[in-house]
């Protein structure tokens, strides 16, 4: 090996790795669904690292479906990488927080079906668990897919509170700075 026209004792290669510039570190991902915005889920997240394996996450998305339903969500989560922050298989334990108006399934009995603002709006709380995976390029694009349940807390109009698990999760195409 030369340097500066010199001869070198060559390195080990741990000794080469060393040398080579590093990728910078990144502590913060910005990220949205391009695939929720074409069917009416507009909502954005971001995920700030606070260790090598942890990072927090807060995600608020707006729903309208069709001119029935229309729901605000926010959720918290603290994804746990397996690997390191923003790569690979990651556990999230997370709260979530739901206002939601009308009815997210259509039903074939009513002609024409109510508008949301004549529907009672249900709030709903709760913790949830996800599991996903995390991909990351050298330039910073991020995929993020994570799939779980939520168990959420009803408060209806009589005050009697339900739990009820429902299906959760996210797809986040995002850059990372």
């Amino acid at each position: 090996m030369c340097i500066r026209d010199r001869l070198a004792p060559s390195a080990p290669h741990a000794q080469l790795a060393q040398l080579a510039p590093s990728a910078p570190e990144r502590t913060v991902s910005l990220g949205v669904n391009p695939l929720g915005w074409m069917m009416g889920f507009y909502g954005i997240s971001a995920t700030v690292a606070l260790s090598e394996h942890t990072a927090l996450r807060a995600d608020g998305t707006y729903i309208r479906l069709r001119d029935d339903y229309q729901s605000y969500e926010f959720e918290l989560g603290l994804p746990i990488y397996l690997v390191d922050r923003f790569d690979g298989l990651f556990i999230e334990p997370g709260l979530s927080l739901r206002r939601s108006r009308g009815s997210a399934f259509v039903s074939t009995l009513e002609n024409p079906p109510p508008r949301y603002r004549d529907q009672p709006v249900s709030h709903l709380r709760g913790a949830n668990l996800l599991v996903g995976w995390h991909w990351m390029s050298d330039s910073g694009v991020n995929l993020a897919v994570a799939a779980g349940l939520a168990f959420l807390t009803e408060v209806d109009e009589m005050h009697d509170e339900t739990v009820e698990p429902v299906a959760n999760g996210y797809l986040r195409l995002g850059f990372a700075l």
